[in-house]
């Protein structure tokens, strides 16, 4: 999804062979190209697209963005055509789309801009763990013979820590640490992400589903162009194709996007003023945004409103808070390992604050101690309203 913006698709036709289009059905896969058992395709998909498998560790080069565009575009065309069927059949005007296809915002967003149906939903887990939901609900039936009541979804389920908890197990770490103010929080914070620190952010529950939602995310400064390559390499160390999403507040959004409500990252959208906010928006000039709602935590809400007060621009960049192959981080103690491997500059954890450059040497992983200062260029100058222990 985010290689194929890098793309061309001048052989879309050859990726036509791995489907079969079928009337008042859909489609069905051609089993010659797939493996099931093994990496899930077949060595006749090679032999399709004329190239050998890439290896974990080979350099991305532009016949796999174009493979990547082509697959991109068949997946965008498929699920059209089931949109189409799915109105006739139905005669319904709103959409709910799940599964793990369904977390592919771009073609999420191809669907909901064909106005086939009025209004698209797609859930924040909609991968196999909203599975679990579906299972309770029918469950409930089983066994109560009606559905659940109807309530407010809610992507905050999952474990939330308290403040006095996390101080004995930074105590108990040897980890120094300040606690602040909800008020004195959010200045201090939005000044620092304003002058190029990146932020561990740790904030009530875990979010339910794969996309980080200002629970458990790492936040920088979109408007400097040179973030999104910082967080790629040094600190998700990960490809350099990967695009990041903006957080925003819903009057920010309107603003800077096309369409302006999204609370769970599930759709792209058109900047409208990308040279604001360069690194938050992709190649393609989308970005895929989180707007923030009355379940947003509130401290990251006062974040926001402090930023846009210093910079006049009121979304962060928000990415999961995790390292390449690692999972999101659950726990204080998750958190701070990340902090410690990565080359983040700051940790919050709920109203506390660790610093890098205050944490002993030892404390400090290797690989990030050359982190801790940053080229100046990475940095964007601001005033000297602020200052900071």
């Amino acid at each position: 999804m985010g290689l194929a913006a890098y793309g061309d698709a001048n052989d879309a036709r050859i990726m036509k062979a791995l489907l079969k289009f079928l009337p008042d059905v859909g489609f069905e896969l051609n089993p010659i190209f797939f493996d099931q058992s093994g990496r899930g395709y077949s060595k006749a998909l090679s032999i399709l697209l004329d190239i050998p498998p890439r290896k974990q560790d080979d350099p991305v080069e532009k016949i796999h963005a174009d493979i990547a565009r082509c697959a991109q575009e068949l997946l965008e065309t498929a699920l059209l055509d089931l949109a189409r069927m799915a109105v006739d059949q139905t005669g319904q005007s709103r959409l709910c789309v799940a599964g793990g296809v369904a977390l592919n915002c771009v073609a999420n967003a191809r669907i909901r801009d064909s106005a086939i149906f009025e209004h698209i939903f797609c859930p924040p887990g909609a991968g196999d763990c909203g599975s679990a939901i579906g299972a309770a609900r029918l469950a409930h039936f089983d066994l109560a013979g009606c559905w659940p009541a109807q309530t407010e979804l809610n992507p905050y389920l999952g474990p939330s820590y308290k403040s006095e908890d996390i101080q004995r197990f930074l105590r108990e770490m040897k980890i120094p640490f300040r606690q602040c103010g909800d008020e004195e929080l959010a200045i201090e914070i939005s000044a620092r992400i304003a002058r190029g620190e990146t932020v561990g952010w740790f904030q009530g529950r875990m979010e339910f589903g794969p996309r980080s939602l200002g629970g458990r995310s790492i936040l920088a400064d979109p408007r400097n162009r040179n973030m999104r390559d910082h967080l790629n390499s040094v600190i998700k160390k990960r490809e350099g194709f990967r695009p990041f999403a903006p957080i925003c507040l819903p009057g920010a959004a309107k603003k800077l996007f096309e369409h302006s409500v999204d609370p769970y990252m599930t759709f792209v959208t058109k900047a409208l003023s990308p040279e604001r906010i360069p690194s938050a928006v992709h190649v393609d000039g989308s970005a895929r945004i989180q707007t923030t709602t009355l379940d947003t935590p509130p401290r990251l809400l006062a974040l926001l409103e402090k930023f846009e007060l210093l910079t006049d621009v009121g979304c962060l960049l928000n990415t999961s808070f995790n390292m390449s192959d690692e999972p999101i981080v659950c726990s204080p103690k998750d958190a701070f390992n990340c902090f410690r491997e990565s080359g983040l500059d700051i940790l919050v954890l709920e109203d506390l604050i660790v610093t890098r450059v205050a944490c002993p040497p030892e404390i400090v992983s290797s690989g990030a101690k050359r982190l801790i200062e940053y080229s100046r260029e990475v940095r964007p100058f601001i005033s000297d309203t602020y200052s900071f222990n």
